[in-house]
């Protein structure tokens, strides 16, 4: 690394020697850059009073220092691509968040999602899973009857045919892309068994998908229309039916998998190049198979690969499965799996974690290492959706709770649909009472009180209004009756 230094020596055909020559007539120069650059300093900030959340209107800023000058990087902030200002080492990026920006990134192609969240259900649809042996049990988070266990023959059936067969039509299956996202935890690994799958393969005969275990590894099939010369990696393990210009390819990476822990397996397809992701990172690739996904019918399983005259089901746990027809990017993936790694999530989610992407190189051409994250930790969570009032009920402390005489204490209690932050007087009112006292009832922020007792000459309705924020500053719609029927009337009068 440096000026380029250089020596000319040179002589006549006589022998006389000219002056050496150390610099040129131009005052040309190259300097040697052999030297990776870095970002020594990378951190996310809004312009909320809570700079680790922003809502519709705000502005995320990332800002971040090269270890070199380097020319203008490349910045995507949640996906999308920002502009970027800087002095050749010191950089700045910003974001304006728009209105539904936290409601798309994990939604979007999502045709069927299984939480396990006390049943088999899929949360966003209709096929929901019949399940044969499997329990419920605890997920990654210690959370109780949030996954499922399954050992020997158990499985759970997502074809709704009552055991029998169904076409990839009827389920409504993807066509010409997919992915699978599951998290598992396999005691032992034998080879075929699905987390999840709609395979029939019967000898060159092979249709389908699955997402599943082999050779003590994960793999990812998918039956492609045809299979042609590899532009990438050639399948590591081709089923029969490639041979004949389509059939499954079955994607497996070379690294043995880890038994006796949670791991994040995504397997995407997107009509071109199948991927396979291990706790958020590419683990193998391949560009052997092509084309809209090839079905017969079958059962659509989770725990177990299924055909004509095959059952191989898994032994472990299995939570978090979602199916997607499109073909999730390298970022999806590792957003989904940073994600779900830290917190547990349902559909209705009401924040997105934003994440980054920088890509850089110096002057020389030296590539950096692409950036996903904050040297500080520092995060910011977009959240532009209003909160709900999900449960709303009002009840005296009298013996009948329907009626409230004076000095009797009125206890209005509400869930929200997210955390909301903590209520003041204009926010919540009660008729004919004055400052109420609110109290946060659960750890989380979604379940409140507000009380306040009545006094001598009240005579009306305890009619209220109750108006929230969430942590973000949105402001949820007022709403002035219970959901439970239940209302309260003031009288302070003797008889």
């Amino acid at each position: 690394n440096g000026s380029a230094s250089f020596n000319i020596s040179f002589a006549d055909a006589a022998g006389n020697a000219g002056n050496a020559v150390t610099t040129t007539t131009d005052q040309s120069f190259v300097n040697v850059d052999t030297t990776t650059p870095t970002l020594t300093r990378v951190e996310l900030k809004s312009n909320n009073s809570d700079d680790g959340i922003a809502k519709s209107g705000e502005k995320i800023t990332l800002e971040f220092t090269s270890s070199e000058k380097i020319p203008i990087p490349s910045v995507r902030i949640i996906g999308k691509d920002v502009v970027v200002t800087g002095d050749g080492t010191n950089w700045s990026a910003t974001y304006s968040v728009l209105f539904g920006d936290d409601q798309d990134r994990l939604k979007k192609g999502l045709i069927a999602f299984y939480p396990f969240t006390g049943n088999a259900n899929d949360s966003i649809g209709t096929k929901h899973g019949i399940v044969n042996g499997a329990i419920l049990s605890a997920d990654r988070h210690d959370k109780n009857n949030n996954s499922y266990s399954l050992t020997g023959s158990d499985w759970i059936d997502l074809t709704g045919a009552e055991g029998g067969q169904a076409s990839s039509d009827t389920l409504n299956l993807p066509n010409e892309a997919i992915s699978i996202s599951v998290w598992v935890k396999n005691n032992s690994i034998s080879d075929w068994d699905a987390m999840l799958g709609f395979v029939q393969d019967n000898g060159a005969d092979e249709n389908g998908f699955a997402l599943g275990t082999y050779k003590n590894s994960y793999y990812f099939a998918v039956a492609g229309a045809k299979a042609s010369d590899p532009q990438g990696e050639s399948c590591p393990y081709p089923g029969g039916g490639l041979s004949n210009g389509k059939g499954l390819c079955y994607l497996i990476p070379t690294a043995p998998a880890t038994t006796n822990q949670w791991n994040h397996v995504v397997g995407t397809y997107d009509g071109m190049t199948m991927s396979l992701y291990i706790n958020g990172i590419l683990s193998r690739q391949t560009q052997d198979v092509s084309g809209p996904i090839v079905y017969k019918d079958t059962h659509l399983a989770i725990g177990k690969y299924k055909d004509n005259d095959e059952n191989f089901s898994i032994d472990g746990f299995i939570d978090e499965v979602r199916l997607y027809n499109q073909g999730l990017s390298a970022e999806e993936v590792n957003y989904l799996f940073r994600r779900e790694y830290s917190e547990i999530l349902t559909v209705s989610d009401q924040s997105l974690i934003t994440d980054i992407f920088i890509e850089f190189k110096d002057d020389a051409g030296n590539k950096g290492i692409a950036v996903d994250s904050t040297t500080n930790s520092s995060s910011v969570d977009i959240d532009t959706t209003a909160p709900e009032l999900t449960s709303v009920s009002i009840v005296s402390g009298n013996a009948d709770t329907s009626l409230a005489k004076a000095e009797d204490e009125i206890t209005l209690s509400f869930t929200t649909s997210e955390p909301i932050q903590t209520p003041t007087s204009s926010d919540v009112t009660i008729n004919e009472l004055g400052e109420l006292t609110f109290t946060k009832t659960d750890e989380d922020g979604k379940q409140w009180t507000a009380k306040g007792t009545v006094p001598a000459s009240a005579n009306e309705n305890a009619s209220f209004s109750i108006t929230v924020l969430d942590n973000a500053g949105n402001r949820g719609s007022s709403k002035t009756t219970s959901t439970d029927q239940t209302s309260v009337t003031l009288d302070t009068t003797p008889p």
